[in-house]
Formats: structure tokens, sequence, C-alpha cells
């Protein structure tokens, strides 16, 4: 039986690169000749038979799931999004899950949404907290690195709002129109953001970032800073080994980083697996249901009700290293490395 990994190529557009860190960390376990399991057609597999970690998550096609009989399951790392929970938990797909119980759950919200549908499940975490037998922080000059970090943003259907908060905004941007432009530049890589290909747009967003880091970051270092987007163009990075090669390209460059701001559980994961210091900054709207338990292994900062990220109560813009989660990626990487073992010759 070959072995196997979660793959999500997706469509058109952009596409989101946590899908392939996740994929990384299988491949630890799977080796460097595993074979491409597509997450969204896993019931209309008709290759190899193959073992593969189901470390993702779950899914734009639930009528794909269950797997086809030709994949033997490991359920670890396992998450379903909780809109989806209606569409995905039928008759079938909760007999199965049965069969594979008990299933290990990234968040303890995922456990709790099993225990409705009567599956034993526990919190197992993410897969990619075992990121550090690959990946190791090194000190380095390189400067910090902002992922995707929380800031206001307008909606996706927004329209009319938007040129009255762009004029509330304005004499900010006046103020600090120096910075803001250096900003705006960078802020090109943010591709996800409503409406950013728009100027005037990217300028408002940059003001708008430096009124909320720059009172706990320090305006030298905003402007210092490294700016990345786990949000890639499809016409760019249009292939599964593209895709791998990228993912473990940021994660080289997380190695490096002195620290690491992010509000990307795939970005936080990794970091805190190889040991750069990180804070994660974190706003009470976050879609429920990704959090639960994986947010006690982080520093966190909270983004107030004022638009502005909490000081640092340390002093010190270096966080510590946590060691919490290290059980939780010694279990895994047990799981993962006995599950692709068994019955090897």
């Amino acid at each position: 039986m070959k072995k196997g990994i979660l793959v999500c190529l997706g469509g058109t557009g952009l596409k989101n690169i946590g899908d392939y860190v996740q994929s990384i960390a299988a491949r630890q376990f799977a080796g460097d000749d595993a074979v491409f399991v597509e997450r969204e057609r896993l019931a209309s597999y008709e290759g190899d038979d193959v073992k593969c970690v189901m470390n993702a998550w779950f899914m734009f096609h639930p009528e794909q799931f269950p797997p086809s009989p030709r994949i033997k399951p490991l359920f670890t790392s396992f998450h379903v999004q909780p809109l989806r929970e209606s569409k995905f938990f039928t008759e079938r797909t909760i007999a199965y899950l049965k069969a594979h119980e008990p299933i290990g759950c990234r968040s303890t919200d995922a456990v709790a949404m099993m225990e409705r549908h009567g599956i034993r499940a526990y919190f197992s975490s993410c897969l990619t907290l075992t990121l550090g037998q690959t990946y190791r922080h090194v000190e380095s000059d390189s400067p910090p690195v902002f992922v995707d970090p929380y800031f206001r943003r307008f909606g996706k259907k927004e329209v009319w709002g938007i040129p009255f908060k762009m004029l509330a905004r304005l004499p900010y941007l006046l103020r600090h129109f120096k910075s803001v432009s250096v900003l705006a530049e960078k802020f090109r890589v943010f591709r996800e953001f409503p409406r950013i290909r728009f100027a005037p747009v990217r300028w408002h967003y940059a003001a708008e970032f430096h009124r909320a880091y720059c009172a706990t970051f320090g305006e030298r270092l905003l402007l210092e800073a490294e700016y990345v987007s786990h949000r890639v163009p499809k016409s760019v990075y249009s292939t599964n080994e593209s895709l791998m090669e990228l993912a473990d390209k940021m994660l080289r460059r997380y190695e490096r980083a002195p620290f690491v701001v992010t509000s990307k559980l795939h970005c936080s994961l990794p970091c805190l697996a190889m040991g750069t210091p990180l804070w994660f900054v974190h706003h009470a709207d976050f879609e429920n249901g990704r959090f639960g338990g994986n947010i006690d292994f982080l520093n966190v900062l909270e983004f107030g009700d004022d638009g502005r990220v909490q000081p640092i109560e340390s002093g010190s813009i270096v966080p510590p290293v946590r060691r919490d989660h290290v059980p939780f990626a010694e279990r895994l990487a047990a799981q993962c490395r006995n599950f692709m073992e068994e019955g090897a010759q």
C-alpha cells in the first residue's frame, strides 16, 4: 500500500497556502514520494490503495465524503467548518466516522461538533505542530514578519460606506503620509483584501494598519518589517508541486524571523513548532470553530474595539517561546509514524 498526503489545488483566483503547509506536515511521515490525494475528490479517488492522514479542513464539496475504499484514513487534526456542519454530517458520513472512532480533531470546537452527532472524538490539535522535526528557528539579521495581520478592512460587499470611512481616516493618513506611503507599497501582497488593487483603498488600509499597530510595535519596526500573505495567485502557482515549494519557502522564511506577527493559525502553529517567537493578534469576531484549544498555546494580543492592538504587557517586543504544545506534537508524530509504518516490510 502506498502512502499519500492530502492536497487541495482549488480553482482560479487566490489559493490559501495553509492547505499546503498541512500537506508538508503530513509529508514528513509519508515521505517525499507520497501520492497526492485531492481533498475535494476523495469519494471519486481511483488511484492505488493508499494510506492517508485526514489532517485538513473539510470541505467545499461534502458530497465527496466519505473517501473511496481505496483510501485507508487516519483521522487526526480533522476539522469541519461550522457553516458546513449540516451538509457534511449525513447518515453515511456519521456511520463512516463512527467506524474510525475516536476522531482526532484540530480544535475543541470540532470535538464538540463530532459529539453532537454521536461520534467519539478528542482534541489532537494540528499536525503542523510537528513541523519542528523539519524546520528550526535560527538567529539572523532578517526583519520581523507580519503575516496576514488583522485590522479593520472593508467588507467584500460594502460599497456605499467606503468613501465615508476613507474620508474619516484621511487626516490620519496625511499626518503620517511618509510612513503610510511605504506601507502602502508593501501591502500589494495582500491580494485578498477587498478592493486593494485600487491605490486609494490600499493607502487607506495602510493608514488603518499603521493606526492599529504603531503604538504597540513602533513605527520604525513597521516600516522595516516584511509582509506576507497566505493567499497566493493561482495564475502563478497552478500545480501541487509549485504550491508545495512555495509553502516550504514561506516556512523557511519564518525560521529566520526574529519574531512573527499574524492572525493565521497556519502561520502561528508552524512558528510555534519551529521555535520562532510569535504574536497572535486575535479579534472577538473571528470565526468560531478554529481556535478552541490551539489559542491556549499562543502569545495573544487582542485587537480592541478602538481599532488598535493592545499594548505588550511584558515590555519586550520579542515574545517568549511557548512549550505548552509539545505533548500534542509528540503524540501526533508518534501516531502518524506508527500509522505509516504499520504493515511495512
